[in-house]
């Protein structure tokens, strides 16, 4: 509960220290595990400060940052690279591949086209 007691905590802690500690889970290869995650939260919810970070963004590290990018070799995006890189791949977007579509397109559509007419004059 977001308004337990310090000590509410620390005795939900002490109890489930015994139940999941690895020497009593032998058998369960992931209690290793489960009980780091068990003493990461409990030493973030006795932290004042990762306590709040929990509370007001869901992490007790605080605020996460979030980027997009795009997933190029560091030569092609560093430097002086990076805006020709850019260039490139914006002709590419915006022409080069309608273009290559609007070619198949017309192709098949003149394709079609002499495939009706030849079946019109037999």
């Amino acid at each position: 509960s977001t308004d337990a007691s310090e000590r509410e905590i620390k005795q939900a802690y002490r109890k489930l220290t015994v139940v999941m500690h690895p020497d009593k889970n032998q058998d369960d290869p992931a209690a290793a595990e489960k009980f780091m995650k068990l003493n990461n939260a409990y030493r973030s919810l006795t932290d004042p400060e990762a306590r709040e970070n929990f509370l007001k963004y869901g992490n007790p590290d605080g605020p996460t940052h979030f980027s997009i990018g795009i997933p190029l070799p560091s030569f092609m995006s560093k430097g002086e690279n990076g805006v020709m890189t850019l260039i490139i791949l914006f002709v590419m977007v915006l022409v080069v591949i309608p273009g290559f579509g609007y070619c198949l397109y017309l192709s098949l559509y003149r394709s079609c086209l002499l495939y009706t007419s030849d079946a019109a004059d037999e």
